[in-house]
């Protein structure tokens, strides 16, 4: 083996050196909290359980991040007793005095007690590696924003409730005249600078300056002689190695214990799902500052491995800490062994630092546990409370329900339990989510009178569209479609058929989903539409999940003769084809228009329009003929008579071409690249055969010279094509789902397009400038 070079011993020393100070500076930082929290859990079964409880915290940092550390999860997570979970097992404590002791007794034994808690720690530990060796790592984080928030919301204000008699330096039994002023005033100062101390010393943890002042002010008034206007001290810490021992109690029950074991299990798994959840907060934080992807199963089953280890050494149970976590990385902890150097210093408080420990004031650990509730209010009810008397409606709509769940399970959390106050939140949340898709599934409803496919027509086929155009109505889906808001959509349909609508297209593009309960009801409407001579259409996405799963269900074109066209243009066009074949007779197209027939040249003589005939030329393309490509720097104007014509743009990214619009016999195309001389920005393919009449600058030329009154009348033919189009630019569909919007990077409208309106909005570099993407390229 070669011998190690002084560079990788080198490089080796450093992180060392870093996991050492960013194991301290972590730990150090988790350690008031961790003392604060197991002096709240064992307050909870009497005051006078203050200094076990103190140890107890410690030992939870100990095992939690030595035992964890044994699995490779997360290398720099900081593990410290988690505030949820700390009130859980506060408030668990009476009730498993209630029902070790039902006929109550004032001296129930207390080391019974906590043992039956340091069961339930060792069983919570053990369902965390299951979660981690059954992959859960990632359900358990699937709560609700409003039920984590009222949790937190409902944890503070319950903290804070229980601080006020050590805040007071209240006994046990005190009246509110026998408040210490001056404990208040210490605790006030403590949870001040905890509170505030990072804006006075941004160097040091809130937590240790604050803790820091507390006691030195305790002990200074106590040494001017105000020790009985001061609230107690901890007082005597056992000091030495702890050991294993705290469950053998149970033992001495024995099977007695085993008739409540459905409840201890119970309580076991709400806690921890509850310290699986913190601890996968901080394996995100972690992985955001490591800019790598750890393994959160792993990590779930290091953190039971560190509970097992705590209750068996009489710790409470502990959950990664994002805030720790991220310190312990910035002050140079890498690795593993990071976690180790957390553990062993809290233990080193344990075996040396007791009599120091001693000293602690009970009101600076309370001032401390005050300005941690304060920072467990969760902002987003405030935000939802705000939001809630918003003018905005739809704001309001979203932020009332959030505000409601969240005051429901604070309320409940703080009046009947934790777990009952989970339960309903999660209920009203589910029953939100079915009620809130239901309401939404039809997000959009208008009539073909409202809004026209991108399809350029003559005049009187618009002037019919908007005359009768109600006879057509539009459906656009949004959500899942399912059982929850299948009959929505069947009663709209029915109302629809009621009203007289003959065309009924059902957009299902911006649908999520559909089940099989969906697709049975779709089938029955559409088979009252048929009964009652209305026409259905959909349009979905070829390829899509929607699609897929209306096949394996029977529901295409071939089994239902409903026709399934890509998008809502096509599905709108389909229509409106249907209505105007009802109005003008389906051979409408069977000839070629004269020129007197296109509305851009209505007026002229006949005369004016047999000369004017006779200087274009026609042209004839085939049935997907180029008519133009993109790009082009031809300045053809042409004026379309038979046959339709499919103007699209290539997106400057791959992908296929995305569809602008399509153009009728009767209209223009290209017109403003015959005024400006700019290159053409789309293609223009014949879908059919396609006659065109073109026109050349050099013919117009040729008139001028022969016939120069026939050139006004060319420039007025263009003036009202493009102010025609400009007209009923606004009452046509968006091109969004054909792509372009995501192709363009910028809103486009078709018409505008193809007229030459300008197009407010689009990005400068999306590629395409300018009033006319067919006429010219910016």
């Amino acid at each position: 083996m070669p011998p190690t070079t002084p560079r990788s011993a080198s490089a080796t020393q450093p992180r060392i050196a870093g996991d050492l100070i960013g194991g301290v500076v972590a730990s150090i930082m988790s350690l008031p909290e961790a003392m604060a929290y197991g002096v709240l859990v064992f307050s909870a079964m009497h005051p006078q359980y203050a200094a076990q409880g103190l140890l107890a915290g410690l030992i939870a940092m100990v095992m939690a991040n030595v035992g964890s550390a044994l699995i490779r999860g997360v290398p720099i997570m900081s593990s410290s007793p988690f505030s949820l979970v700390t009130l859980m097992i506060a408030a668990e404590i009476p009730r498993i005095r209630g029902y070790l002791y039902p006929n109550g007794t004032d001296a129930p034994d207390a080391v019974l007690v906590f043992s039956v808690v340091f069961l339930s720690l060792f069983l919570a530990g053990a369902l965390q590696i299951l979660f981690g060796i059954l992959r859960l790592g990632q359900l358990v984080k699937f709560v609700p924003q409003p039920v984590v928030a009222g949790l937190f919301n409902g944890t503070a204000l319950i903290i804070l409730m229980g601080q006020m008699q050590p805040m007071l330096g209240l006994a046990e039994d005190g009246r509110w005249s026998e408040i210490k002023w001056l404990t208040l005033g210490v605790g006030l100062v403590t949870a001040a600078v905890a509170w505030g101390g990072h804006r006075v010393l941004p160097r040091v943890p809130p937590v240790i300056s604050a803790m820091t002042l507390g006691v030195l002010l305790y002990h200074g008034l106590l040494w001017l002689g105000y020790g009985e206007h001061l609230g107690p001290m901890i007082g005597e810490i056992p000091i030495g190695f702890p050991l294993p021992t705290a469950m053998l109690p149970l033992l001495e029950v024995g099977g007695e214990i085993l008739v409540h074991l459905p409840t201890i299990l119970t309580f076991s798994a709400a806690l921890a799902i509850t310290a699986s959840m913190g601890t996968l907060t901080g394996a995100i934080a972690a992985d955001e500052v490591l800019g790598q992807r750890t393994d959160a199963n792993k990590e779930l089953v290091g953190q039971g491995v560190g509970n097992i280890c705590s209750a068996l050494f009489g710790g409470i149970m502990s959950a990664g800490s994002p805030s720790r976590t991220i310190a312990n990385f910035q002050y140079g902890g890498h690795t593993r062994r990071s976690r180790i150097v957390i553990g062993l210093f809290a233990l080193a408080v344990i075996l040396v630092l007791g009599p120091v420990v001693e000293k602690l004031p009970l009101v600076v650990l309370a001032g401390l546990l005050v300005a941690l509730a304060i920072g467990l209010f969760d902002t987003s009810t405030l935000r939802d409370l705000r939001q809630s008397w918003s003018a905005d409606r739809a704001t309001a709509e979203v932020a009332r329900p959030n505000l409601g769940i969240s005051l429901t399970v604070t309320i409940l959390l703080m009046t009947i339990g934790i777990l009952k106050a989970v339960g309903v939140g999660l209920l009203l949340s589910v029953a939100y989510f079915i009620f809130r898709m239901g309401s939404q599934i039809v997000r959009c409803q208008h009539s073909g009178q409202d809004k026209h496919s991108r399809v350029q027509r003559n005049e009187r086929e618009f002037s019919t569209l908007e005359e009768h155009g109600d006879l057509i109505q539009v459906l656009e889906l949004e959500g899942s479609l399912f059982f929850g808001t299948a009959d929505q959509l069947a009663v709209v349909i029915a109302a629809l058929m009621s009203h007289g609508a003959r065309w009924i297209l059902i957009d299902f593009n911006h649908v999520a989903d559909l089940d099989s309960t969906g697709i049975k009801i779709l089938r029955q409407s559409a088979q009252r539409c048929a009964n009652g001579g209305v026409r259905m259409a959909f349009a979905v996405r070829a390829n899509s999940v929607v699609a897929a799963m209306m096949a394996s269900q029977g529901l295409t074109e071939e089994h239902t003769g409903i026709p399934q066209l890509h998008t809502l243009n096509d599905a709108l066009d389909w229509a409106e084809e249907e209505l105007l074949a009802e109005r003008f007779g389906v051979d409408r197209y069977a000839k070629p228009y004269a020129l007197a027939d296109v509305d851009a040249f209505a007026g002229l003589s006949a005369d004016d329009l047999a000369l004017l005939t006779s200087c274009f030329t026609r042209q004839t393309f085939a049935d997907e003929g180029l008519i133009f490509e993109q790009g082009q720097s031809r300045r053809t104007l042409f004026v379309v008579l038979q046959g339709r014509v499919r103007v699209s743009v290539s997106p400057s990214t791959a992908g296929d071409d995305v569809t602008l619009t399509t153009l009728c016999p009767g209209r223009l195309l290209g017109e403003l690249a015959f005024l400006d001389g700019r290159s053409r920005s789309g293609r223009a393919t014949a879908q059919g055969e396609v006659v065109c009449l073109t026109l050349d600058p050099e013919q117009l030329q040729t008139i001028r010279e022969t016939s120069p009154h026939l050139v006004t009348h060319v420039w007025y033919a263009i003036g009202r094509e493009v102010s025609f189009k400009l007209r009923i630019a606004n009452k046509t569909t968006r091109p969004r789902e054909d792509g372009l919007h995501a192709a363009r990077g910028g809103p486009t409208h078709p018409l505008s397009v193809a007229s030459g309106a300008p197009r407010h909005g689009t990005r400068p570099d999306s590629g395409v400038r300018g009033s006319d993407v067919l006429g010219r390229k910016g």
